[in-house]
């Protein structure tokens, strides 16, 4: 009944993907996990949907470093797509348990146990979805991996759509702009360009526009508002959905104003696509 009722929370979410997050929690709790997170196989750029209650775990790991000696992430990085990986399984007992990642980060933080799939999302790009529970709970395995199993397709299919939602959101607002002639630009998670209307790109000049992807301006007192503009696009769970910028550049009459707008909101901004719409005047 409780695998049921989690696989009906998440097949909601297809409904209302800003939901996904929230709902993973729900799941987990309902399953007996600690954990149920997605995140970006490129961990150069650690993307992750994450339950709110979860994410001290998931920063922790990832601000410490200790990605970089994850016997986990070692090994399951080289599975083919689609394959479920069991790290009681995989890796020697005597080499989990001794570990430092195991006994200063996986059993404060009730990550002991873990089990994970790599899938892909869309066309561009592959998520790894996990669970992961204390060591008092016990190994994944059995009927409590093959649950994980599916509620992994299932929030995989949902978060994929969220992303479509996304791209389509993000373009038609940038399209609905160039029609009605208002200078306007799209920027990624990286905060990279991603799509300029014409009337921004009348905007740009020799001291101000972008440069190897990036705004740019040779102003150097300039250098502190797209700082500002840089940490919105990156920071997805700031609490602010707006966020405005005054650029200076060189010999104007006066200032372009930049307004920054999520494009979905902070519980899915970690998806691919655009991240931020700005607008320029």
């Amino acid at each position: 009944m409780q695998s049921a009722a989690a696989e009906a929370v998440l097949e909601e979410t297809l409904a209302q993907p800003e939901r996904l997050p929230a709902a993973m929690g729900e799941a987990a709790r309902m399953l007996g996990f600690d954990y149920f997170c997605m995140v970006n196989s490129n961990l150069e750029r650690p993307a992750v949907l994450v339950p709110e209650e979860q994410r001290e775990g998931i920063t922790r790991y990832f601000n410490d470093g200790w990605i970089n000696i994850d016997y986990r992430a070692r090994r399951e990085r080289e599975l083919p797509v689609n394959t479920l990986f069991l790290d009681h399984r995989a890796i020697d007992e005597d080499e989990r348990k001794t570990s430092a990642i195991y006994n200063e980060l996986f059993v404060p933080m009730r990550m002991a146990h873990y089990a994970g799939i790599r899938l892909p999302m869309g066309m561009d790009e592959e998520w790894f979805c996990f669970v992961c529970r204390s060591e008092a709970a016990g190994v994944i395995d059995g009927k409590s991996a093959q649950h994980f199993r599916r509620l992994a397709a299932l929030a995989m299919n949902s978060a994929s759509l969220a992303a479509r939602i996304h791209q389509a959101r993000a373009s038609g607002m940038l399209e609905g702009l160039a029609r009605s002639g208002v200078p306007a630009l799209l920027l990624g998670a990286t905060g990279r360009v991603v799509a300029v209307t014409p009337k921004a790109e009348q905007i740009f000049r020799g001291d101000f526009g972008i440069r190897q992807g990036r705004l740019w301006s040779a102003n150097a007192g300039d250098a502190q508002a797209l700082g500002a503009l840089s940490a919105f696009v990156s920071d997805a769970h700031a609490s602010q959905a707006r966020r405005r910028v005054f650029i200076q550049g060189q010999g104007r009459s006066r200032p372009i104003v930049l307004t920054a707008l999520r494009v979905l909101g902070p519980a899915l901004d970690e998806l691919p696509g655009a991240r931020v719409l700005v607008t320029l005047e």
